[in-house]
């Protein structure tokens, strides 16, 4: 199982744990431990401004990533390779060059004001 830190839109955090979660067609689905869709949890996909788990993949090739939501004073970290503006209305982050994408994190771009590497642009 793991954990998932919540953001909401309104600046508020929580974490909740689950095996995994998918985003479908504007619904949060949550997998129990036997990998299984739960019947026993929701989440309103209209209050949610990202889902970050809260223990990231590293590796080197990664680079931290300082996203700032609107409500909220500090920015969140994301370890990914790149990332891009999908069309679908999420930021999509990468961890490898043939653009394989993260499964388990989600930050909707409509609550995003600027995405900035730790270490600046360089």
């Amino acid at each position: 199982m793991e954990v998932f830190n919540v953001y909401l839109k309104e600046g508020k955090q929580f974490s909740v744990t689950c095996e995994r979660f998918e985003l479908k067609v504007n619904e949060f689905i949550f997998f129990d431990s036997d990998s299984q869709p739960s019947n026993r949890a929701f989440l309103s996909f209209s209050d949610v401004a990202a889902i970050v788990p809260e223990h990231q993949s590293f590796c080197e090739t990664y680079k931290p990533f300082q996203v700032y939501l609107r409500k909220r004073n500090k920015p969140i970290q994301v370890y990914a390779l790149s990332f891009d503006i999908g069309q679908d209305q999420r930021i999509r982050f990468y961890h490898s060059p043939g653009l394989l994408e993260f499964q388990d994190i989600y930050v909707a771009s409509a609550e995003v004001v600027a995405i900035f590497p730790s270490e600046g642009l360089t």
